[in-house]
């Protein structure tokens, strides 16, 4: 298994024949390792060799990736679709595709006339997909930098991407740093034609929430869980030849590493573990691994952050924090020493399980089972934050009385300008909720939205392909079905997953109430850095641009960080932000 990289040039055949000559894609391609060409009816497709590539008919589609059919217990990737199936996915232009299907793939589908072209990435985003034009032709890839490196796409800098990057933290929408680049964002598709081109959602998380398929009772939906997680995560890993996990030691990985060894996958684990207590979680990776029987690798916090407040290579968004470049530094180059072709992460898992530290249960058990079960989420959710049940009563009316008021997604103003601040969020469609939704379930879906705007911005191996197998399509709709104040029972965080993995993971983890935690790492890595961030940002473009606030800033780098005050991580965020501008700037 090798890294599944693709361009895709869509269009009538002669003008996409034109575009391939002209910038030689084909020969630039192969230089990038996408040696594969395939004519379909309405596109050229060109991919690295080791991707999976299920063909529909002579040419009339293509899926990219792994699939597998929904419900079965097989963790063997789909190769072939008989006529009727292939029939019916190209008749409803994919629906019928996300509806008995799941995996992380692309879909390129042509059902009509030469120049009709549907492309269709799944709900867990396994593949990622940007669209630029040129030419009068519509240009896919998987990594927006194969479109500029190709000459297809320009490197303008969108200027209304910094803000919204800014203002609003961790939502992540079709609009990219590059003015001529979109990602086609999971569980969307674009259909384009002579009449032009349009994307639209095929794949929602609202269905999923409604009262009819809700799973009300705790045991049903812990068995359910349990069995669609050991079905569904060791699919995720096939075809790989060696597989490493990200084992933290917490409960989202080591469900992961179960659910792996319960079908006697071989893989190797990494854990990271700082040099302050509260990031130190050796104890519990040791403890899972030795169940699964994974050979554990472990690296301790050893390099300095200061060495990663530096200009990065151009990338489409902004990277990580330089705080966290040194952690998945070191797990690229383990798995490149290791030669993995699979990194498999828990990354997800506290937003697909309902995380909640709201008093949101309480309302939604209000609304869906009565005054009694809203009594009971109250005592839980009390339990769950070490508060009261006045406290949580109060924060729970005051939800109940602002929440239509509440906005699309928070805004972050910390340091910015007044001008920074006055944009109103780009539109996402997973964030178009029903009027009748229920606080809770918006939060859990907001949560999962979320966890998306992290997904590309971390580990780098040299040809690994990454996987979060918890971000699945079967998990998440199933977890979706949950009811936020089950997810809270005895006031325990994720209680519906601890309950599903009895017996299966070390009972000291399932019953853990904490996890570890960065803050020490990152307070003293600021401490380090205040010298560097001074300069960068004081002298930066975001200050003579007019997107922050000299001021503020360089009242807050002369103090040493607080206990309780956070804002030292959105320093981070300006300084991640400066840097990747200047990449491009520089590059």
């Amino acid at each position: 298994m090798k890294r599944w990289d693709f361009v895709a040039v869509a269009g009538e055949l002669p003008a996409r024949a034109h575009l391939l000559d002209r910038y030689g894609i084909e020969r630039k391609a192969a230089e990038d390792g996408l040696s594969h060409a395939i004519e379909l009816r309405s596109c050229t497709l060109l991919h690295s060799p080791g991707a999976p590539c299920l063909l529909l008919a002579p040419d009339r589609g293509a899926i990219l990736g792994q699939l597998f059919r929904s419900g079965s217990d097989s963790r063997e990737r789909l190769e072939l679709l008989g006529d009727e199936e292939t029939g019916a996915i190209l008749a409803d232009g994919g629906r019928n595709l996300i509806d008995h299907h799941w995996g992380a793939y692309v879909a390129l589908l042509c059902p009509g006339s030469p120049d009709d072209l549907r492309v269709l990435r799944d709900p867990s985003g396994g593949v990622h997909v940007y669209h630029c034009q040129r030419d009068g032709t519509q240009l896919y890839a998987s990594d927006p930098g194969l479109l500029v490196r190709l000459g297809l796409a320009d490197k303008a800098l969108d200027p209304e991407f910094r803000r919204q990057w800014l203002l609003y933290r961790h939502l992540r929408t079709a609009r990219t740093g590059l003015l001529e680049i979109e990602e086609l964002l999971p569980g969307t598709c674009r259909a384009s034609g002579p009449r032009g081109a349009d994307v639209e959602t095929v794949w929602s998380p609202w269905p999923f929430v409604q009262r009819s398929r809700e799973l009300g009772e705790f045991s049903e939906a812990a068995s359910s869980l349990r069995s669609t997680i050991l079905r569904t995560v060791p699919a995720c890993a096939a075809g790989a030849d060696r597989v490493l996990l990200e084992l933290s030691g917490g409960l989202d990985s080591s469900i992961v590493a179960s659910a792996l060894g319960n079908v006697r996958t071989r893989f190797a684990s990494v854990n990271f573990a700082t040099n302050a207590s509260d990031g130190d979680e050796r104890r519990y990776a040791r403890m899972i691994a030795a169940v699964t029987g994974s050979p554990l690798r472990e690296v301790l916090q050893q390099e300095r952050p200061s060495k990663y407040l530096r200009v990065p290579s151009p990338r489409i968004r902004p990277g990580l924090s330089p705080v966290l470049e040194p952690i998945h530094e070191a797990f690229a180059g383990i798995a490149d020493e290791q030669e993995a072709d699979l990194f498999m992460s828990g990354a997800g898992g506290d937003s697909v399980f309902c995380y909640l530290t709201t008093a949101a249960p309480v309302l939604d058990a209000a609304r869906r089972r009565g005054p009694l079960a809203a009594l009971v989420a109250l005592g839980e959710v009390a339990s769950l934050c070490s508060s009261n049940v006045w406290t949580v009563a109060r924060y729970a009316l005051r939800k109940a009385t602002r929440f239509r008021r509440r906005p699309l997604w928070p805004r972050e103003t910390s340091f910015l300008t007044r001008e920074a601040s006055e944009a109103a969020p780009d539109p996402h469609p997973w964030l178009d909720a029903p009027r009748n939704a229920l606080p809770g379930k918006r939060e859990h879906v907001e949560a999962i939205v979320a966890i998306h705007y992290f997904l590309d911005r971390g580990f780098r191996g040299r040809d690994a392909i990454v996987s979060y197998p918890l971000l699945a399509q079967p998990i998440v709709e199933l977890c979706l079905r949950i009811p936020t104040w089950l997810w809270v029972r005895q006031g325990r965080n994720r209680s519906v997953a601890r309950a599903a993995f009895e017996g299966l993971v070390p009972a000291e983890i399932l019953s853990r109430g904490g996890k570890g935690r960065l803050e020490s790492m990152c307070a003293e890595a600021y401490t380090e850095c205040r010298p560097q961030l001074r300069e960068l940002l004081l002298d930066g473009r975001l200050i003579s641009d007019g997107l922050i606030e000299r001021s503020s800033v360089e009242a807050y780098l002369r103090r040493l960080p607080e206990r309780d005050d956070p804002r030292y991580f959105r320093i981070f965020d300006l300084a991640t932000l400066e840097l990747w501008q200047r990449s491009w700037e520089q590059g």
